[in-house]
């Protein structure tokens, strides 16, 4: 059977047939069922609550049409654990909180939001066209906008206090921030949680508007960022130094040259002395001892480029082809020569992303893409690569 997408005018306004016969033609050749994309008009959308402790929600999956707050405070007899910077809490107070902004957020967007069923510390808003952008809430860096998949990959890394943590394609820093949090509700940086968040992207920018959600957010876990402008491809600046966090180490060791405030261009060649587009002034004025040049992170996501073809609300923005935006998809998405730079890349940086790990780490390669060549042919073409160099030692 041939594997087409059909767009039905009544059934998607503005989706054109020319529209319909080029992606079809398209998703045909990548392999993917297109019946998926049908669902299009009823996706919500989601944003997170900045500096909550998120958690897999217990007995998840369950029908959506429950009540989170319900079930978890049936749950209430059991403790979070949270660190001094965080309110000791159970279960049934953090969902009034959390009920709390999404009734704020409610009243500002005029569309129901509701506590996702999936995820403490997430709200869903059922209509997904829906805009945040000038509510109070965004504004003041208390909630920003996500994709539940990106959570649950970042959630998946399974950060630890002191894990020191590599973001290869980090922009625009929606899951580096999650990060950040996740390292910083043990308390502040400290011998026991001295873990750091390391984001890198090529495009200036795209760092450039990371580095503008980090600003924006009211999270005390941006201490822990530091952003480098420059090729994932090639990175290989160690993590910091363990004792980053401690003035009293920082003046018997301070940095040869500071960096001041002037921001580095991007650097076509990497080396341990590239210094942050972006950090706190802790992460920016530190030395790397020659111990630690070869030091290595213990998590690393290389959440790589791609055509964004599973990405259904990315893709609407190029649908309206009386724009000559279908035209933007085609060239930038679409075409044989993209797909294969694209795949090719995404080797490379899924490659240099083992090479910045440490042993006993972690790595999650992850894509918008359903496409096949994006995904399984390319950890297959780097497991094969693993082996063989494994093999030749």
């Amino acid at each position: 059977m041939e594997n087409t997408l059909e767009f039905n005018s009544k059934e998607v306004k503005g989706h054109s047939q020319d529209w319909s016969k080029q992606i079809s033609s398209f998703y045909k050749s990548i392999d993917v069922d297109s019946d998926i994309y049908n669902c299009l008009e009823n996706l919500p959308r989601y944003v997170r609550v900045v500096g909550f402790d998120y958690t897999i929600i217990n007995g998840f999956p369950h029908n959506y049409n429950d009540n989170p707050s319900k079930r978890l405070k049936s749950e209430s007899s059991q403790k979070i654990e949270r660190g001094t910077n965080t309110l000791e809490m159970n279960f049934s107070k953090d969902t009034k909180y959390l009920e709390n902004i999404a009734k704020q957020l409610q009243a500002q967007i005029h569309c129901k939001v509701s506590l996702s069923p999936t995820i403490l510390g997430i709200l869903r808003i059922s209509d997904g066209k829906a805009k945040i952008n000038n509510t109070d809430l965004y504004k003041t860096g208390k909630i920003i906008g996500i994709d539940l998949s990106s959570v649950i990959t970042a959630m998946s890394l399974e950060v630890h206090p002191n894990d020191h943590v590599l973001d290869l394609c980090c922009a625009p820093g929606g899951k580096l921030l999650l990060i950040a949090d996740s390292l910083q509700k043990n308390g502040p940086p400290s011998k026991k949680s001295f873990g750091t968040i390391t984001g890198v992207d090529i495009s200036q920018k795209r760092i450039s508007i990371c580095q503008s959600l980090i600003k924006k957010s009211n999270s005390m876990a941006k201490i822990r960022v530091r952003l480098f402008a420059t090729d994932g491809t090639t990175f290989k600046v160690p993590p910091p130094d363990e004792n980053w966090w401690d003035f009293n180490h920082l003046k018997k060791n301070p940095p040869s040259k500071p960096n001041g405030l002037q921001e580095p261009k991007i650097s076509k060649t990497e080396s341990s002395v590239l210094k942050p587009f972006f950090s706190s002034k802790l992460l920016r004025n530190i030395s790397t001892p020659n111990s630690l040049a070869n030091k290595k992170y213990s998590k690393v996501l290389v959440d790589a480029e791609c055509s964004h073809d599973g990405s259904l609300i990315h893709l609407e923005k190029y649908i309206n082809t009386s724009s000559g935006s279908f035209a933007k998809l085609d060239d930038e998405f679409l075409t044989y020569d993209r797909l294969k730079n694209v795949s090719d890349l995404q080797y490379k940086l899924i490659l240099n992303g083992w090479n910045n790990l440490c042993v006993d780490g972690t790595l999650i390669y992850s894509t918008c893409s359903l496409s096949y060549k994006q995904n399984e042919l390319v950890i297959a073409k780097f497991m094969e690569k693993i082996i063989m160099d494994h093999n030749s030692e």
